[in-house]
């Protein structure tokens, strides 16, 4: 290719280009996810975010992870893929409103991978759907976002995001967006699939998950309550979907039979 991946602070080919997967893992997930991305990139790095804004001039040093799982709870992570000479030197950019640092060597591809920590993807809904009492506890299990930034220029940064994001897709199962109207639907399980959220996004969840919400009822994947409407959100397998929550909505084929 023309431009490597050691390009200074003023790169001949910015990032312009990037794409995401929505999941749901559990912490051996992350930790599998990051082993698999090792045995196909075997020059992956994962490093903490860097602050998002710097004062003073205090040096920063990058904290890096040999895996998803042994990061600092809360703290997003990110996977890089520097070439064998690169060496971890950051640089802090001053600007008008605030200081930032950033690799001094280093553009992209870079897959930011949201590391919620365990508690967090077990958190509970235990007061009131908006205004509906709730007569007992709601666990749901959080997304994990794997996002990628890269320079659609160069054939080969497309081809290392496009794989991170089968690779992340791969490791589960794709849900299926389900509306409920009201509390009242959702305790009495009169649920319909939302055809707008079909549209707009597609979520994931690894089998960990999937057995985590069927083992116990007011189990949910991503549970999401509109506060003005008390419009619920949830995410389901195929294989728990009536036939009668379709409606009209056509079945695609990836949600006629379990893959």
């Amino acid at each position: 290719m023309t431009f490597d991946f050691l390009e200074d602070s003023r790169p001949a080919i910015r990032p312009n280009a990037g794409h995401h997967v929505s999941t749901h893992w559990t912490d051996a997930d992350r930790r599998l996810f990051g082993d698999k991305l090792r045995r196909k990139f075997p020059n992956v790095l994962f490093v903490e975010e860097f602050p998002r804004f710097v004062e003073g001039d205090a040096a920063y040093t990058p904290r890096f992870a040999e895996n998803l799982d042994e990061t600092t709870p809360g703290r997003n992570v990110v996977a890089i893929f520097p070439p064998p000479a690169w060496r971890p030197d950051v640089v802090l950019t001053k600007g008008d409103m605030h200081s930032y640092w950033s690799w001094k060597f280093y553009l992209s591809p870079i897959v930011s991978i949201n590391a919620r920590p365990l508690p967090e993807w077990r958190r509970y809904w235990t007061h009131d759907w908006f205004g509906d009492a709730v007569d007992g506890p709601i666990r749901t299990a959080d997304w994990i976002r794997v996002a990628t930034s890269y320079r659609r220029e160069l054939e080969s940064e497309r081809r290392i995001q496009a794989a991170v994001l089968r690779l992340a897709a791969g490791m589960g199962r794709q849900l299926v967006p389900i509306r409920w109207g009201s509390y009242a639907d959702y305790r009495n399980r009169n649920g319909q699939v939302s055809l707008s959220w079909m549209r707009l996004e597609r979520q994931f969840a690894s089998q960990g998950i999937i057995d985590w919400v069927r083992a116990e009822p007011r189990r949910e994947i991503y549970l999401s309550v509109t506060r003005t409407s008390r419009v619920g959100e949830t995410w389901l397998p195929p294989e728990d979907v009536p036939d009668s929550w379709w409606g009209d909505v056509p079945k695609p084929k990836w949600a006629q039979a379990p893959r």
